[in-house]
């Protein structure tokens, strides 16, 4: 049976230890069966990373937002790089990258993002003490 996602987008459960989004998923029946043959089930979907799951290091993060999506670039910003290429950014005062992904996100999804950040910031921060932003961040 084919299974479909309704309902409230953007709710968070929690997976070893982070909070992961999670949908209701209706299980229907094929269209040939009865109404009354229609069954439904909730279920949380959960992420579970495998060996083959690869992760993305980034030190670099930009977000925007059309009107159907909010967009997170994330890239990472070389330690290193070519002379001519630090020669250039040095003259333009920009670097620009390919970002390494690309995530698009629902706009329902994304306060529940913003709150399992701060969660987990809060958590970090207890442990490791408290982060402090760049200077250069402050400003934007």
């Amino acid at each position: 049976m084919p299974l479909a996602y309704y309902g409230r987008a953007g709710t968070f459960a929690t997976f070893n230890g982070a909070n992961v989004a999670t949908s209701k998923v209706v299980k229907r029946a094929p269209r040939k069966a009865a109404a009354s043959a229609s069954t439904e089930a909730q279920v949380k979907v959960s992420l579970e990373p495998t060996f083959e799951t690869v992760p993305v290091y980034a030190n670099h993060i930009e977000v925007g937002h059309t009107r159907h999506e909010f967009t997170i670039l994330a890239g990472r910003v070389p330690g290193k790089m070519p002379a001519e290429r630090f020669k250039q950014a040095r003259e333009t005062g920009l670097l620009q990258l390919e970002p390494e992904v690309t995530i698009l996100v629902a706009p329902t999804l994304v306060p529940g993002i913003i709150r399992a950040l701060k969660l987990q910031l809060e958590k970090w921060e207890k442990v490791n003490g408290p982060v402090s932003e760049p200077e250069s961040e402050k400003e934007k």
